[in-house]
């Protein structure tokens, strides 16, 4: 899960999502989840980036949760900077080919 609002609004649903959904069907189930705290463009393709390395690690698919806010323009960050929707196309891309087009994208914003 990828978190890019800011640390101060309420509620938290990325962090409740994490601890109160994911995390019981992962210890049930038996998959890896992930959490990430996004401020700004650079930790979001750090991000993205590692999402990417470990599906060549696992050989598994993935599902990407963006947890933040939108714009026409693009994604809404942590640093109230806008993060373009065509600047998702590389990341997002090389993460599909890796887990052999098996990515699941999901967005939750407003």
């Amino acid at each position: 899960m990828l978190r890019g609002t800011p640390a101060e609004e309420d509620p938290q649903t990325g962090v409740w999502i994490r601890d109160v959904v994911l995390q019981p069907l992962a210890d049930t189930h038996g998959f890896v989840t992930g959490y990430s705290r996004i401020e700004n463009a650079a930790e979001l393709i750090a991000a993205l980036a590692n999402v990417e390395r470990l599906i060549v690690e696992s050989g598994r698919g993935p599902i990407v949760h963006f947890e933040t806010h939108g714009v026409p323009e693009g994604l809404v960050l942590a640093d109230r900077s806008i993060f373009p929707w065509s600047a998702l196309k590389t990341p997002l891309t090389a993460i599909n080919r890796a887990s052999r087009m098996n990515l699941l994208a999901v967005m939750s914003m407003e």
